[in-house]
């Protein structure tokens, strides 16, 4: 059987949370370079997850 684990975000997290980011808003089409995308994300993940008390990640363990 599956179980899913809940734990706080960690740095090695970051990379596949900017892809979901990326996925959902798409700012990767309207970016104008890889730095402002960079950019972009960093400032939306700080005020996201850092900043709240729930920057939690579910992880689906198989």
């Amino acid at each position: 059987m599956d179980r899913v684990t809940i734990r706080d975000v960690q740095a090695k997290d970051l990379s596949a949370i900017k892809k979901m980011i990326d996925k959902t808003w798409e700012w990767s089409d309207v970016a104008e370079s890889k730095k402002a995308l960079e950019a972009t994300m960093g400032l939306y993940i700080n005020e996201v997850l850092y900043e709240s008390s729930f920057g939690r990640v579910a992880l689906l363990n198989r």
